[in-house]
This record gives structure tokens, C-alpha cells and sequence, in this order.
């Protein structure tokens, strides 16, 4: 056993999970799925201070004091990956990143990261086809694989162009378009307002996508960190 891996309790490993389903944690999205309301700030920052001290954390600073902490290799190497050093977030990835992870903390769902998405269903996967923005959730219309989007303050027609060309991707495949058939497949549009989930809604509504679903989702914490890129 390897120093860095020693005394590791079953939070620690939630940590390490989390931060890399999502290739990121911040404290206030672990404090809501890792952590319990008796653990203090103070608690939680002691507890990622020491995952990093030990190098199973890296802590990232992007603009105005935002911070984040994002993977590293002996993370992966614990959670039986591939040691690898990940991409860095960058300007556009981050907001993406960010609002997929706070939609799934709000609402209770989980990412399906792109090798687990790739193994639970190969006859959905193909090679140069984004993979790694897919939740199952459970609707009163039954389980469907949703595809998160994620609206990053642009014009909202742009949005309808980018819904039409991941539903004609995944519609070459047999498998992915039986799926939309028996609509079991949407595609949902994280956006950061009220105002512009309904300027998107509009966009939608002027072109059918049916059998496929097409929802929008408003997450909060995604204008305030487009708000910090001005």
C-alpha cells in the first residue's frame, strides 16, 4: 500500500469519485452530495485540504477567486483507472462541466462518464460522438437516456441548430433510433435563466424533433460563473 493511500475512509472515496464523474468538485457541490449537514465548512476544507496534500486532489483557481478541484493521476490510479493527468478546463469547458455537475446534485441523477456509457450500451456508442453527457432519468413517461446540453449565453437559435445535429449523429445508428422511436430519448438544455429557457423554448417550438423530447432546465450557478467570464 502505497503512503498517500493509507487510513482513506469510504467519504474520501466519494470525494475521488465524484470530482471524477464530473471532472470537477467545488465545496459547496460536495458539501450537498458528499458531506451531511453537521459537517462545518471548516470540516470540508480540512478534509479536501489533506486529498490534496496528498496529491489525490489539485486545487484550481480560475478568475475573480473561483476555486475547484479537479482529478490527478493517483486519484485515478485508486479508483482503478488509467493514471492519467486530465485536460485542463479551459474558458468554454468550464461553464459545461459546471452545469452538468450542479443539475445532476439538484436533481438527483448521476453522470454517466464516457467509458461507463461506452461498456452499459456499445450499440449506442460510436467513435467521434460526444458520449460523456448522458443521465438516465426516470419520467412519469418511463426511464429515458437523456443528453445534456449546455447553453452557454449565446443567441438561442443557435441552440435549434445544435439539437438537430445531435439527434441526425446518433440517428445513424439502428439501436439509437429504435430508442427515439419508442421515445426513450431526450435532449435536455441546462441554461442559466428563466428569460432565456423560455427565448429557447421559442427556438424549439419552430421546428418538430419529434419522437425525440426536447426539455430546458434552468441552473442558476451556470450564469453566475458566464457572469465571471465578463
Amino acid at each position: 500500500m502505497k503512503p498517500y493511500e493509507r487510513h482513506l475512509k469510504p467519504r474520501d472515496m466519494e470525494i475521488l469519485d465524484f470530482v471524477h464523474r464530473y471532472r470537477l468538485g467545488t465545496e459547496d457541490m460536495l458539501a450537498e452530495r458528499v458531506f451531511t449537514a453537521k459537517d462545518s465548512k471548516r470540516n470540508i476544507r480540512r478534509v479536501l485540504r489533506r486529498l490534496e496534500q496528498r496529491r489525490l486532489l489539485r486545487r484550481e483557481r480560475w478568475d475573480r477567486g473561483y476555486w475547484y478541484y479537479t482529478p490527478t493521476p493517483r486519484s485515478c490510479r485508486l479508483l482503478g483507472l488509467p493514471p492519467q493527468t486530465p485536460e485542463p478546463l479551459s474558458e468554454q469547458s468550464l461553464p459545461t462541466v459546471l452545469a452538468v455537475a450542479y443539475y445532476c446534485i439538484r436533481h438527483g441523477e448521476q453522470r454517466l462518464t464516457a467509458k461507463e456509457f461506452a461498456e452499459l450500451y456499445p450499440s449506442l456508442w460510436q467513435p467521434g460522438v460526444r458520449s460523456s453527457s448522458y443521465v438516465l432519468v426516470d419520467t412519469p413517461d418511463g426511464l429515458k437516456l437523456e443528453l445534456l446540453l449546455v447553453d452557454r449565453g449565446g443567441a438561442a437559435r443557435r441552440i435549434r441548430s445544435r439539437v438537430r445535429r445531435v439527434i441526425k449523429q446518433r440517428s445513424r445508428l439502428p439501436d439509437f433510433v429504435t430508442l427515439m422511436e419508442i421515445e426513450r430519448f431526450r435532449v435536455n438544455v441546462l441554461t442559466g435563466s428563466d428569460e432565456q429557457r423560455d427565448r429557447i423554448h421559442r427556438q424549439v417550438q419552430k421546428e418538430s424533433f419529434a419522437p425525440v423530447e426536447v426539455v430546458s432546465t434552468v441552473v442558476a450557478e451556470l450564469a453566475e460563473i458566464l457572469l465571471l467570464r465578463k
